[in-house]
Order: structure tokens, then sequence, then C-alpha cells
């Protein structure tokens, strides 16, 4: 694989380079992006990552936009390389940041540019809403891996697990979150726990009584393949006028 990546990523100019490795380290916006090297053509290259489906733009409003790299494993092998003006990143804190599974999911959930309804884990009906923001919320020895606005102070709340099947700890968990948020001044709408690898029945039927949703791999892929992250299909090579090659 290392091989592969490094002949395709050989055919991109300097400029859509400098452009991935920015994005794979966290800069999401053109300003971030743009601030990591002044040097470059910051707009031509995104827009020739664009135009080849590299990057995707996510328009939340005229003035919040931000942009990702479709294919999560080329963005791993980017972290892990070095850069001229970028340091390397080791595989631990590639694990612990921006391709962590809860990462993914918020970034499923900041991508959606409409309400779409989906059947979770139990059968129940979910409608999961466009939402304004989407982050992590820490305090007071609680983490709330996901928290997304909805609309003024009304929320989704998510837990994140990526293991074997949840236990009813998760729950828990999540419980100890929307009562963070609710002192916060939060009104949880929706609560759901994310496990990709599905959930103990101990769970599920806690959750029944809860009103908690149960989310696993089945309805991530459509979260993803629907509203996000169109198929992909193959990395493309963009086409380009006098390439300048990086090596």
């Amino acid at each position: 694989m290392n091989i592969y990546f490094e002949l395709f990523f050989e055919k991109f100019s300097y400029e859509q380079k400098a452009v991935l490795y920015a994005i794979s380290r966290g800069a999401r916006t053109y300003s971030a992006i743009a601030k990591q090297f002044t040097s470059i053509n910051t707009v031509r290259a995104l827009k020739e990552l664009i135009k080849a489906n590299i990057v995707r733009k996510i328009e939340k409003t005229r003035r919040r936009v931000t942009y990702i790299i479709y294919d999560k494993v080329f963005e791993t092998w980017l972290v892990l390389k070095e850069f001229s003006e970028l340091r390397k990143e080791t595989i631990q804190q590639v694990l612990l940041s921006s391709l962590s599974f809860e990462a993914y999911i918020r970034e499923i959930l900041y991508s959606l540019r409409q309400a779409i309804e989906i059947i979770d884990a139990k059968g129940d009906r979910l409608v999961i809403p466009k939402l304004e923001r989407v982050e992590r919320l820490t305090k007071d020895n609680i983490d709330v891996d996901v928290i997304g606005v909805i609309e003024g102070n009304k929320v989704l709340l998510g837990e994140c697990y990526f293991g074997e099947k949840a236990k009813i700890e998760k729950a828990l968990e999540l419980e100890h979150g929307i009562d963070l948020a609710e002192k916060m001044g939060y009104k949880v709408e929706i609560a759901i726990i994310f496990s990709y690898f599905g959930f103990h029945q101990q769970l599920i039927e806690y959750a029944k009584k809860r009103n908690i949703y149960l989310i696993q791999a089945e309805q991530i892929r459509k979260l993803a393949k629907k509203q996000t992250f169109h198929e992909y299909n193959g990395l493309q090579v963009p086409q380009q006028r006098n390439p300048r090659i990086f090596s």
C-alpha cells in the first residue's frame, strides 16, 4: 500500500501536495490551509483536488466552508509522512486525533446537508437533522464524544464506541453527558450511541426504555453513502498543467 500511495502521490503538483498535507493535519478551512503555505495558489489547488474527487468541499453557510479528504486510508498515509513545513505525526497521535472513530462520526454528522431518516438497531425510526455545528465536549471530567447543535439550545448528543459489541456502560456514559449538557443550558433532543460492531442485548433493552437510539455499522454506512461521502471508486489523479513534482 505504501508503494501504491507513493506512486499515486508523485502525480500531484507541489501545490496540491501541500494542500493535502495541510488538510490531513486538521486545516479544514481555506484560511487555515493558506496559513500553512503562503507561497502557493491555494484556491487553484483546492479547485483541482475537488474536481478530481480527492477533496470534498462542504458548505454550511456562505462563510462556513470546510474541506475534507475523501479517502481516509490515504489521509492516514499522509499524516504519517514527512513534509518540509509540517511535522510528522506518530501512529499513536493519528489514532487519537482526526482519524479516530469519534472524529469520523462527527465529520459525517457535520457534513449532512439535509435531514435524513434511518431505522436504528432497535427498529426505531430516527430523523437526524442538519446540524449547525458538531464538536466534542469535555467538562468536569466528563467527555461527550458528539454534541451537535440543531438550533438555539437544542442539541443531538452521541457516545461513540469502536471495539466489540457495546455494553450497558456506554448508555450510562451517555446519560452522564446528557446531565452535563442540561446543566450547561442545552436541551437534548436526540441521544445516540454509535457502536460499529453492534450492541449487547442488555444495552438494547435499556435503550428501549430510555429513548436512546442505537446506530451500528449498517446505519453508519448509510449515513456516509447517502449524505456525506460519495461512493468511492478508487483514487483518481487530477489533470495538471505544468506540474511541479515534489520529492
